[in-house]
């Protein structure tokens, strides 16, 4: 089960020294710094985990929480965590540029956007993921600012000095927003125990140890363990007396994941292919040994383009439970559980 949706928020902020980037993705020229600067308040939208924009107002997720702000190719700028408000400088411009912001980043990584002048640079930028998962799939706290990005095209600059963009219609207005995403994905997970399949642990698998900030990187690979993060345990319940293990016993997670987009996804079949996937191990009543169910994290729908993609600032919303429908290695040895897909 899945759904997605996109929603924005409002953070006002101005703009004073800074570099930027053509359309081609090229660094200004650096002998226009003589020129006149102007300075433009701009309009920024954030990314808010509700149907109303917001920023900084989430007490209980932080969805919409920034604490720093980023743009490529400026080694400063100007801003307080929490604030409605930043300051980049811009020196003056002529013809389009196009400028690559960031938000809630380490400091490393701040330095690495602030060097990527170029769109190319900027689309080169991956990070680790591991520095960024909040509880319960990482170390930092469950309300840690989650990483975001935004893109700002054929940006203008008139006589006066003002920062401008073209409507749909070809009308210069002013440059007065740039829209946030969220560079991970939300997942709401749903563990059950139906009655009769008892739940031992529920684990997190084939999380990618790295993400990029542009767009997702393509055909993940599923061959080398070293590309994924170990399996994250959700649930664990070794004594048989926990929520999970009782008839009609319910719990749910939500956790953040980056983006993942692997070569060849498949639903329905007796195998991975790399895709993301929650496992659960679990007993059948009437039956020795433990068994394994999982569920693959992703846009299911064949005709999507989608198919098979975990993506930024979407919610997977996903039920796992256990499944009569088990394999095994050996039919005569149910104790060497073999994984069960079961979408």
């Amino acid at each position: 089960m899945k759904l997605s949706f996109k929603s924005f928020s409002l953070l006002s902020f101005g703009l004073l020294l800074a570099a930027c980037t053509d359309n081609e993705g090229l660094p200004f020229d650096e002998e226009q710094n003589n020129s006149a600067k102007e300075v433009l308040n701009w309009g920024v939208h954030i990314l808010s985990h509700g149907t109303s924009p917001s920023i900084n107002s989430d007490g209980t997720d932080k969805e919409d929480q920034v604490d720093n702000i980023v743009l490529a190719g400026s080694a400063a700028n100007n801003y307080t965590p929490g604030a409605g408000s930043a300051t980049f400088g811009i020196p003056r411009f002529s013809g389009k540029k196009n400028f690559f912001f960031a938000a809630n980043l380490n400091a490393a990584d701040q330095t690495t956007v602030g060097v990527s002048g170029s769109e190319t640079a900027f689309n080169q930028v991956i990070l680790n993921t591991t520095d960024y998962l909040r509880q319960p799939i990482g170390n930092k706290a469950a309300t840690t600012p989650i990483p975001m990005t935004a893109t700002l095209r054929d940006i203008e600059v008139d006589a006066a000095g003002n920062f401008q963009q073209r409507n749909a219609a070809g009308t210069l207005v002013p440059a007065s927003q740039v829209n946030f995403t969220r560079a991970f994905a939300k997942v709401e997970l749903e563990m059950k125990n139906p009655g009769n399949f008892a739940v031992e642990k529920v684990v997190l698998c084939n999380v990618p140890k790295q993400f990029a900030l542009a767009a997702p990187i393509q055909n993940y690979s599923g061959t080398a363990p070293q590309d994924y993060m170990s399996e994250v345990e959700l649930y664990s319940d070794p004594t048989s007396t926990g929520t999970l293990s009782a008839a009609g016993g319910t719990e749910t997670k939500t956790f953040y994941v980056p983006e993942l987009t692997v070569a060849a996804p498949s639903f329905h079949e007796q195998g991975s292919r790399g895709m993301m996937y929650v496992a659960v191990y679990h007993k059948i009543t009437g039956e020795t040994g433990t068994f394994i169910t999982a569920y693959r994290i992703g846009d299911p729908t064949l005709s999507s383009p989608n198919y098979g993609k975990v993506l930024r600032n979407h919610v997977y919303k996903l039920k796992v439970q256990g499944s009569a429908a088990k394999r095994t290695a050996n039919p005569a040895s149910p104790t060497t559980p073999v994984t069960y897909f079961a979408n």
